[in-house]
């Protein structure tokens, strides 16, 4: 049995969920929780969109109209971060493509229809497509005429000195030289932001994906979780920590209301590592809305191609550091990136600890990524068969994605699949409190046993199987809901 118990002030500090860009908090009672536009605590799942976009000539998604409905409606997903491009937004300096933007916006048109948030983010691997991979434009790398020799391995083409000056380069906003470089950035983060600040999808904006240190990179700790490396330390507190101060200044001069969310550097952090991330300053009116959203990978199982239950210990070291890294920030959470090929040996013990993961902190999540089928996928959905990847199913747990008032304890036993939910009611919060219940997947039909205290009704929704609406009863302080499959 899985037992996770979320208090009104949690030994973080903080809570553990992430809420709608359309948040009007500010008349609402105070809360520990973040909430939507009704003042419901919100829980986030889905995937990265996607993969594809990346090598993609006009940077589009690879998810048709009838995916993202079995997305939403049948696997009870209601989360994408979408992948934006600085390279697509800014192809010449101070120039912003708008067809380019046409395109985000269709997609983000389709995501609504189905009732998905999105998370806006500026990706980046390996600085720019020159090198490999996506991230900036042509004309923004700076490289000074060092060597680039591209490697197998994407991520190995980090360590080339072309790559590294390049970073470099772009973190060097003080020393002059280079300062139109991160200027150019926040432009594009304020063309972004100003363009889709009222879209009713967008949840916010992710400032970058991984940055990465360049020379200050220290490949020892990125292997070993225990490992406290100087270097690490300086480029967080010296470069990446007032990039992010000042990234965050440039979006709220257009957008007060939607969430920022922020990383840790490339590398040792999604290994279970150490992030030294001083904490950041919102400075719109009313509550901060800034997320933290590190990434979760195990390098040993990327390296050796199967995990190791007894040995790899990512997870367990990931839990314990984004704790204490919680305290000291004091924000919330969004687990941006976790996956792996699912030919991996061993696989499903890794997504299980993932799932367990997920109950004992209530975590909001977005897997990588949604793409099509193939022997070496990470995707969630076989194009192939039209269905979920088996491993799906192992991280597929019931959980509250909208809680009008606060949440208390989760409790979900896997075996008997029976879940467990308890929630305090706040004042001023309005809408129905909606749990999401996984249906048993190639069994044929299923009935539930709903059990609530109170005078409060439910009903299951018409068009997501497996979504229960709840009206709790007004008169009660505390509510508790029991959902069991019928014996």
């Amino acid at each position: 049995m899985s037992i996770t118990r979320l208090t009104l002030i949690t030994a973080l500090g903080v809570s553990l969920l992430v809420a709608l860009s359309a948040c009007s908090s500010e008349e609402l009672e105070p809360s520990a929780f973040i909430v939507d536009g009704d003042g419901r605590a919100l829980v986030l799942r889905g995937t990265n969109v996607d993969n594809h976009a990346k090598h993609d000539p006009l940077h589009a998604i690879d998810m048709p109209d009838e995916e993202i409905r079995f997305f939403a409606r049948a696997l009870g997903m209601n989360f994408v971060r979408y992948l934006v491009f600085w390279s697509g937004i800014e192809p010449e300096p101070g120039v912003y493509d708008e067809a380019y933007l046409d395109r985000v916006e269709s997609d983000l048109d389709r995501f609504h229809r189905e009732g998905v948030h999105v998370l806006l983010d500026m990706h980046q691997d390996v600085y720019s497509r020159r090198f490999c991979c996506d991230g900036a434009p042509e004309w923004a790398i700076r490289d000074d005429g060092e060597p680039f020799v591209e490697q197998a391995s994407w991520f190995a083409n980090y360590f080339q000195p072309a790559v590294q000056r390049a970073f470099d380069n772009f973190w060097a906003y003080t020393e002059g030289e280079h300062a139109d470089l991160q200027a150019h950035y926040f432009g594009t983060l304020k063309r972004l932001a100003e363009r889709f600040r009222s879209h009713p999808a967008v949840l916010g904006y992710d400032i970058m994906n991984e940055p990465h240190p360049g020379s200050m990179f220290d490949a020892l700790e990125a292997v070993n979780p225990e490992l406290e490396s100087e270097d690490a330390r300086r480029f967080d507190v010296e470069r990446l920590h007032p990039f992010y101060q000042r990234a965050i200044e440039a979006i709220r001069e257009v957008d007060s209301d939607g969430w920022i969310f922020f990383e840790p550097r490339y590398g040792g952090p999604a290994n279970g590592g150490r992030s030294y991330l001083p904490p950041l300053r919102d400075p719109r009116k009313g509550a901060p809305r800034l997320v933290y959203a590190p990434h979760l990978y195990s390098v040993a199982l990327e390296a050796n191609g199967r995990f190791d239950e007894e040995m790899d210990r990512t997870v367990e070291s990931w839990e314990a550091r984004r704790k204490e890294e919680l305290e000291r920030l004091s924000v919330p959470i969004v687990l941006g990136e976790w996956g792996l090929t699912y030919s991996t040996e061993n696989a499903e013990a890794f997504v299980r600890q993932i799932a367990e993961l997920s109950d004992r902190m209530i975590l909001s999540w977005a897997h990588w990524s949604w793409d099509p089928s193939g022997p070496t996928s990470w995707a969630l959905f076989d194009r192939e068969t039209g269905r979920a990847n088996p491993l799906f199913y192992a991280v597929e747990r019931p959980y509250p994605r909208a809680t009008a008032g606060e949440p208390l304890e989760l409790r979900y036993d896997e075996e008997t699949r029976t879940v467990e939910f308890r929630w305090r009611r706040r004042a001023g919060v309005k809408g129905e409190t909606e749990v999401y219940f996984p249906p048993a997947r190639d069994e044929g039909s299923e009935r539930f046993e709903v059990e609530l205290e109170g005078e409060a009704t439910y009903r299951w929704d018409e068009t997501i199987e497996g979504l229960l609406r709840i009206e709790a009863d007004a008169k009660k302080d505390e509510h508790w809901l029991r959902i069991r499959p019928k014996i």
